[in-house]
């Protein structure tokens, strides 16, 4: 390959590469996750029936406070699928009130 070839070839792959960049939009801002809009209502849901004072769980999970102490904790529990409670296996039929977290995207 010539030299001036090479360097016309080298030069169409940045042009290239440049317009393909150009073109891509850019990813849609998300709203913030705020504890009112989104967490609460998860932990009203799924938590507070057991975690609250006099309650069977073993601390209050109640307000911000309470879920922020906890925040690691809650993190890996509700990863391992370990809480919310909630003994049937997936699939083994349909309950009303079931305690099961649905599984993300």
């Amino acid at each position: 390959m010539t030299p001036l070839l090479s360097r016309l070839s080298s030069a169409s792959v940045l042009l290239a590469a440049a317009v393909a960049f150009a073109t891509v939009p850019p990813a849609p801002k998300l709203p913030p996750v705020t504890w009112a809009k989104d967490i609460a209502p998860i932990i009203n849901q799924s938590c507070a029936e057991c975690h609250h004072p006099g309650g069977p769980g073993p601390f209050p999970l109640l307000t911000y406070a309470d879920a922020r102490r906890r925040a690691r904790q809650i993190a890996q529990v509700t990863g391992s699928r370990f809480m919310p409670p909630w003994l049937p296996e997936p699939g083994s039929g349909p309950f009303v009130h079931a305690r099961r977290l649905p599984r993300s995207p």
